[in-house]
């Protein structure tokens, strides 16, 4: 998304580049914040959007409509 100029933009280039490095050091874990990590990539290095469902809360399949 170059050029794009939206403050939310801006939040996610910052806080997900902080991600890696924060991993690195063990603050926190590769797992965490999957979303913002996406995001990131997303919006910071241009990938397409493909959402990793499967990493939030405990997974899609278990949260189908009907399930229960």
């Amino acid at each position: 998304m170059p050029g794009v100029t939206l403050e939310g933009a801006a939040a996610i280039e910052v806080i997900g580049g902080a991600l890696p490095k924060l991993t690195e050091r063990g603050i926190i874990g590769a797992e965490d914040f999957p979303l913002m990590r996406h995001l990131h990539s997303v919006v910071g290095a241009d990938e397409p959007l493909n959402m990793p469902w499967h990493t939030f809360f405990g997974g899609e399949e278990e949260n189908k409509a009907g399930k229960g």
